[in-house]
């Protein structure tokens, strides 16, 4: 008997290899139109119900000339939701091809059984409920997936379709699309399933793949947690590394742990927030590490077999990490770094954990964080070619159906754009940027006046901030409070990124470089927006809130794009720009402070921090070993010395640290950290003087900035001295030679910043 009011029943014992889809809904498909593959729901605000136009425009009715209504059978190419449409409770059925649906912004998908497609989920856009069987999902910036299920039975299998209206024969293509899901930045998976197949029913079932771009959000099922991780308790006999700075290292054919003058063997416990670094052959196994604590894995060193918990731990390129269990921890990957079969959990609550240890007891809990995955550009995407890291045979939150990877982390926002309700100047008047579409036109400023410009791209994404101690690095969005730059200019707060250029003085000038914290501020509250970049055939100056900025100049090396447009010329601000870009301090500060003066007179109050400053920079040499060593005098006004233990083969030069563009102010295009200036670098040993030269003359040493001048150069406030065997038999006296430092901030408290 036919039961036409539900959907196939789908679960973890379907065999795909002989499951029927049996009802007697009508056909959207090839049966409606031959040759028709496009089909459109579209909702009838009269009616308030969802129906189906052909790519003709055309209503599909049934014999009687009424609009057809769901439940239906849709057997299309391409199925478009467009927005107030809502797609519910049907079966979606491949053919040969995989059919696509796109669901538009405000369009919603929801309870439907969905087989061997390819769904794309825009901006607003909504998927819920739905089950998917081979089934590939995009989710772009500002899309949801919500309870969705996946699975993937494998093969090509073709299931019968019994349906009267089935005159041509039609079976279902159910496997063999490959189940991946692709979230973007901004996109959204929550509470997904991911049923286990049947074995015996589905032998070539796989895995459904996940991959994760930078700033997108998944969520676990509600109720999911890894039960091995519920208030567990870790007891062994093993050392306790207790805080401080640690170093693995490989002497004698074993790794030890060093911490000045105290070398213990392995394995050993990790605590009270203690840094371990592993240096070149050094072979860490077995470690328990606990909340607080941090791991550096240096070129040629590994860390494997071993338990990290709510840890910071971050791998160099040629470093490797293998077989290890990590917990609600933060994870970079360097280029050219190894994770191979390590398992990564998230707990979704503070979770006890205690450990019981021979040495000292602490009762900690690992933290609700999700473990975040970051990898340096050109070292996350690791399917692709030319990438140098690799992630072999990951294992991400215990569940047994999904499998991820982990797309490139592109580093700091650098593109110029506006946040949502951003108000441009049209012939339709002001119109919010999101309303706005490709081809509409736009108001330019021009040398001859107001002219008309077509939007050629209309780009939108989410954004999320970075836990970066840096505003405009971590990404926060700048307002340009009404009134700030002139009466009504602009007419309204203004939300636009840090590298967004206003126009002021016949010159682009970043906003970041304006950032007075009184009436052009980072505001702080919004750890998460959507932004939109518009482009115009060219470069041009327009009107966004009564204030004149610019439209999108694609500058980077990559190519930007929407659903209808590619730009692939990489443009330039010298051959494209509407107008020159302007950095440099005297050009800028002067405008700086005429805003900061104008704000003081219309009484605008300080709403950053006031941090003090000092040009002490408070050096101090890091041995090898993690030793602390203090100077011992200062001689003159450059000359620190320092005596360094014997057997010392290398140092770090760790100093305070700033940027100018912080500290002296942002109208500075400089913001590079800088530690200390250093010039010569003497060593006294034995009645022997050495002047030490590598600073200057090796390239690409850590810590140390590339420099003009050859006899002198920046740290960043811990950069890495080789000794080689100046200190091999006795302790030795190493002079440096500072001939700038600082400004650098030192404390924090509420004040009034004044213009100079």
């Amino acid at each position: 008997m036919v039961d036409n009011n539900q959907l196939t029943s789908l679960g973890s014992d379907t065999n795909y290899n002989n499951f029927v889809i049996k009802n007697d809904w009508p056909i959207i498909g090839p049966n409606i139109r031959a040759g028709d593959e496009s089909y459109y729901a579209r909702l009838d605000p009269t009616t308030g119900n969802t129906y189906f136009y052909d790519s003709s425009n055309k209503l599909v009715t049934d014999n009687n000339g009424n609009p057809i209504t769901q439940p239906v059978n849709i057997i299309a190419k391409r199925l478009y939701v467009e927005a107030g449409a809502t797609v519910e409770g049907n079966e979606i059925i491949a053919l040969n091809r995989n059919p696509e649906i796109y669901v538009q912004k405000g369009g919603t998908l929801v309870g439907n059984n969905i087989y061997n497609s390819t769904v794309a989920l825009a901006d607003g856009a909504v998927s819920e409920r739905n089950y998917n069987v081979s089934t590939k999902y995009n989710i772009a910036a500002g899309g949801v997936s919500m309870n969705d299920s996946f699975v993937e039975p494998g093969g090509t299998v073709r299931t019968p379709f019994d349906n009267p209206n089935n005159t041509i024969g039609l079976t279902v293509l159910a496997g063999d699309g490959g189940a991946d899901i692709s979230i973007a930045s901004g996109g959204v998976m929550e509470d997904a399933s991911f049923p286990k197949l049947n074995a015996a029913s589905n032998p070539s079932a796989s895995a459904v793949n996940v991959g994760l771009y930078s700033g997108s959000q998944y969520n676990l099922p509600a109720g999911y947690s890894a039960d091995q991780f519920k208030g567990m308790n870790v007891s062994n006999d093993n050392p306790v590394l207790w805080g401080g700075s640690w170093t693995a290292r490989l002497v004698d054919g074993k790794t030890v742990y060093i911490n000045g003058t105290q070398t213990l063997d392995g394995p050993v416990n990790l605590l009270n927030g203690a840094t371990l670094t592993i240096e070149n052959g050094a072979v860490v196994e077995g470690l328990n590490s606990f909340p607080g604590s941090r791991i550096i894995v240096n070129n040629g060193g590994t860390i494997k077999d071993s338990n990290i918990y709510s840890n910071n731990i971050t791998v160099q390129s040629g470093g490797i990490s293998q077989d290890n269990t990590y917990v609600s921890s933060q994870i970079s990957l360097a280029n050219g770094a190894t994770s191979d079969s390590d398992g990564f959990y998230n707990v979704p609550r503070q979770t006890d954990l205690s450990n019981t240890f021979t040495n000292p007891n602490l009762n900690q809990y690992l933290s609700s964080n999700s473990t975040n995955f970051n990898a340096s550009t050109q070292a996350g995407s690791f399917s692709s070619g030319g990438i140098n890291s690799n992630l072999l045979n990951p294992t991400f939150d215990n569940q047994s159906g999904p499998g991820f990877w982990i797309y490139p982390y592109g580093g700091e926002n650098n593109y110029p754009c506006f946040l949502a309700g951003s108000l441009i100047s049209t012939p339709m008047g002001d119109v919010k940027i999101e309303a706005l579409r490709l081809g509409d036109e736009i108001y330019t400023l021009t040398p001859q006046g107001k002219k008309l410009q077509v939007i050629t791209s209309i780009v939108c994404d989410t954004y999320y901030v970075k836990n970066i101690s840096f505003d405009d690095i971590a990404g926060y969005p700048v307002c340009i409070t009404k009134d700030a730059i002139a009466p009504s200019v602009p007419y309204k707060d203004l939300f636009v990124t840090a590298e967004h250029c206003v126009f002021l003085d016949d010159k682009f000038i970043p906003v970041r470089m304006l950032v007075n914290g009184r009436s052009i501020y980072y505001d702080r509250s919004k750890m998460k927006f959507i932004y939109y970049h518009i482009e115009t055939g060219e470069h041009s100056v327009i009107i966004v809130n009564g204030m004149l900025t610019e439209s999108f100049l694609n500058t980077q090396n990559h190519t930007v794009h929407d659903g209808n447009v590619i730009r692939m010329r990489k443009k330039t601000w010298a051959g494209d720009a509407a107008a020159p870009l302007t950095v440099d301090r005297g050009s800028v500060e002067p405008i700086f402070n005429r805003l900061l003066n104008r704000a003081i007179k219309n009484n605008i109050q300080c709403k950053d921090i006031k941090k003090n400053v000092t040009n002490d920079h408070n050096v101090q040499l890091i041995t090898d070993n993690g030793k602390v060593i203090d100077r011992i005098m200062v001689q003159g006004q450059d000359k620190v010395i320092f005596i360094v233990p014997r057997n010392t083969c290398s140092v770090r030069i760790r100093s305070r640290s700033g940027r100018l563009s912080d500290t002296v102010g942002p109208f500075i295009d400089d913001r590079r950290p800088l530690g200390v200036l250093v010039k010569n670098i003497t060593i006294f040993n034995r009645n022997k003087i050495d002047h030490i030269e590598t600073h200057l003359l090796t390239k690409d040493l850590a810590g140390w900035y590339d420099s003009e001048d050859a006899s002198l150069r920046w740290t960043n406030g811990d950069a890495f001295l080789p000794l080689d065997d100046y200190c091999k038999e006795d302790n030795c006296i190493l002079i440096l030679e500072i001939v700038s430092a600082g400004p650098y901030f030192i404390q924090e408290e509420r004040g009034i910043q004044m213009a100079v």
